[in-house]
């Protein structure tokens, strides 16, 4: 069961099972948070094997010209409050980071992993970027 969040939207794409957390102010600024649950079939447990959850954030530079997922999760299946004050987290680093730039320097501080497009060959995270972002508003309609 997902929380809601005061401020922020929760958004499921039945396509891929991915729930998104946003708002109109993180949209326009090019953020958004997503949470995916994803069966591990190396390890059985019951009926339907272990599941892992991974919890990332998805940002746009101020320009557009960069971008990056930021993964702050990816392991065995978290509770609800868990990913409840993760999740609240990220929204309140978000709204209290004076600028965009140190928003995304402390997403990737504080990631167990990414990717950006500065790396060499990520140019296309712009683009998966933007398009995350015009589906995320394309469902929110």
């Amino acid at each position: 069961m997902l929380l809601p969040i005061e401020g922020l939207e929760i958004l499921l794409n039945e396509e891929t099972e991915d729930f998104y957390y946003f708002n109109d102010k993180m949209l326009k600024d090019g953020v958004f948070i997503k949470l995916n649950t994803l069966e591990n079939p190396k390890i059985e447990m019951g009926k339907r094997g272990c599941l892992d959850s991974y919890l990332e954030v998805g940002c746009l530079d101020d320009n557009g010209t960069k971008a990056g997922y930021y993964i702050l999760y990816w392991d065995s299946l978290l509770s609800g409050i868990q990913l409840y004050q993760m999740i609240k987290n990220v929204y309140e680093i978000y709204m209290n980071s004076t600028y965009k730039d140190g928003f995304i320097d402390d997403m990737e501080n504080l990631s167990d992993a990414y990717r950006d497009s500065t790396m060499e060959g990520r140019l296309d995270l712009v683009l998966d970027v933007k398009k995350e972002i015009e589906l995320i508003k394309h469902l929110a309609d």
